[in-house]
């Protein structure tokens, strides 16, 4: 991915009441409460001229609709690529003065986070806080799902629990540690990362997966609602990759092994 010029906060954002807002736009509501639309073809903003002159931390939220992946560059170099249906909350520019860097998570983001040794950078999201120096990995924390997943790519990261006395996990390069919601405890297998960074390609891969689960990710990527009126067919598991192909190519494809009829209507698609 190219690295950004240095313009700070795209001049291409529109102020709107919210009221207006199309569920189809990324938001950034700023600190001060007012709320912009970024234009559709922005693929990224970039606060590396941030304030120089801050003295307060000040957090924004930026708002992905499905359909949409978007990047941001973060005050410190931190480049942060948020998947379709997520939400970031983080400061406009970060301090000397704070001990952390620390950013709030709702969705899936990647991360390759800039080193700095005396400001740990952490993401908390949902019962967790992941703290890093320098790194890069993925973390999926939709509530919609039963985990929260943390994939390190390179470097090292520490997950703490904020609901669970356990030590601290320390995963290595390739590491995946899956956070059960509602069992309260994680385990960690060795995965092939690029399984799982593919959606910033805008690539759906699926091992053994779920229909229930794949049918998830294609409505945030494609941003289509899925009906199933087949029974068992939820849990009916596939295996496949899928580079920025039309919905009809997945669902012929998955069809060549699985008994079963569609039918798209607009953004509304039918299993039968």
């Amino acid at each position: 991915t190219s690295t950004p010029t240095n313009t700070y906060l795209n001049p291409k954002t529109v102020s709107i009441p919210v009221k207006e807002f199309n569920e189809d736009q990324i938001v950034l509501k700023k600190g001060d409460g007012t709320e912009n639309i970024i234009a559709a073809e922005e693929e990224q903003l970039n606060y590396l001229n941030a304030n120089k002159e801050a003295e307060k931390l000040t957090y924004n939220t930026l708002t992905i609709p499905r359909g949409r992946v978007f990047k941001i560059l973060l005050s410190d170099g931190t480049k942060v690529w948020l998947n379709a249906e997520s939400k970031i909350r983080f400061p406009e520019k970060f301090l000397p003065t704070e001990d952390t860097r620390t950013v709030y998570l709702e969705g899936e983001a990647f991360f390759d986070v800039a080193h700095n040794k005396d400001q740990p950078f952490k993401v908390k999201t949902g019962a967790l806080e992941i703290e890093v120096l320098g790194t890069k990995f993925n973390v999926s924390s939709y509530v919609s799902e039963d985990n929260i997943s943390t994939t390190l790519v390179d470097g090292s990261v520490q997950i703490n629990n904020s609901e669970n006395e356990s030590q601290p996990l320390l995963l290595e390069p390739n590491d995946q540690a899956k956070y059960g919601r509602e069992s309260l405890s994680a385990r960690v297998s060795k995965v092939n990362t690029g399984d799982f960074t593919a959606w910033i390609e805008k690539r759906i891969v699926f091992k053994n997966e779920t229909f229930k689960n794949i049918a998830a990710r294609i409505e945030r990527t494609y941003n289509v609602n899925i009906t199933n009126d087949l029974e068992n067919f939820d849990q009916q598991r596939f295996t496949g990759e899928f580079d920025i192909e039309t919905i009809e190519d997945i669902l012929k494809a998955m069809r060549e092994i699985s008994d079963f009829e569609y039918k798209i209507n607009g953004r509304n698609i039918n299993i039968y």
